[in-house]
């Protein structure tokens, strides 16, 4: 049980988590690794993120940080590891600060519910029509 194999092990089994949770398209707010020793105990660990995320490597690099913060060297029989907190990314609510405030865009409110209203549109063959056919309509 050295720490390299072990967190290869590790990240093989991240890999399948990851593997599945792309098929979501949810944001990760925290971890959660679960070591089962030779002598059939099992220890649970996790951390929440300060952010939501759906960046693989901050992901792999949160489970493998957990991992090195809370094995003790005790003999391992199994290794996992999971994804917490997942939430849709328009649910999510995001803390601003003095210091991060640059990253986010100042989208126009307005833009965003004439895009969700024309994907309403297109996805469910309504018989709502675009404003901008209207005047397509007047024009000729």
């Amino acid at each position: 049980n050295n720490i390299s194999e072990l967190e290869y092990y590790l990240t093989l089994t991240f890999n399948t988590v990851n593997r599945r949770y792309q098929k979501t398209k949810l944001l990760v707010g925290g971890v959660q690794i679960a070591l089962r020793f030779t002598d059939l105990t099992t220890k649970t660990y996790s951390k929440k993120l300060d952010f939501l995320t759906n960046n693989i490597e901050i992901l792999r690099n949160e489970i493998l940080k957990l991992f090195r913060n809370c094995y003790n060297g005790k003999e391992l029989r199994q290794i996992g590891c999971a994804f917490e907190r997942l939430t849709n990314s328009k649910d999510s609510l995001v803390q601003m600060t003095l210091f991060n405030f640059e990253q986010y865009n100042d989208e126009d409110p307005t833009d965003e519910i004439i895009k969700t209203f024309n994907n309403y549109i297109e996805n469910n063959n309504s018989k709502l029509f675009r404003a901008s056919e209207l005047l397509k309509k007047d024009e000729n």
